[in-house]
């Protein structure tokens, strides 16, 4: 699948904005299940660390597909991962308050990702997903993670 190619035909047909306030999960589903379900779902965790080094909260902030060759995929592009963080430049730095913010990245299972996403308030929507599928199926037809 040519990742950079399907992408593109996603974002022109639908608000590319919306597959990073929402929707992400689904994008990354369907590029992991129309890719043979080969690489992995990754999501990153954003914590709240309070003054003790006690984690505070945590929220769900992103999902990406990570392609069997270990480039990071989201509408954006790739090194999704690293565009994600550089959105937080206050990443480690105390607040007012005495509270840092840091995120982990935790890799998804495929079996289970509705569930996960439930427990962290997400979920796919198959219909989107389906239409995003047909796109990147008709937009890419080489193997590989471009």
């Amino acid at each position: 699948m040519n990742i950079s190619r399907a992408l593109d035909a996603v974002a022109a047909q639908y608000d590319p904005n919306m597959f990073l306030e929402g929707d992400c999960h689904t994008l990354a589903v369907a590029l992991f299940e129309t890719g043979g379900h080969k690489g992995k779902l990754v999501a990153c965790l954003r914590k709240t660390i309070d003054e003790r080094g006690s984690v505070y909260s945590t929220g769900y902030s992103h999902m990406v597909y990570e392609c069997p060759e270990g480039m990071c995929w989201d509408i954006g592009g790739q090194e999704a991962d690293v565009r994600w963080e550089d959105q937080f430049p206050d990443l480690d730095s105390p607040d007012k308050w005495g509270m840092t913010t840091s995120l982990e990245w935790v890799e998804v299972p495929y079996e289970g990702h509705q569930m996960w996403l439930m427990e962290h308030y997400g979920c796919i929507d198959n219909m989107l997903g389906n239409y995003v599928k047909q796109i990147i199926r008709e937009s890419s037809m080489t193997h590989g993670c471009h």
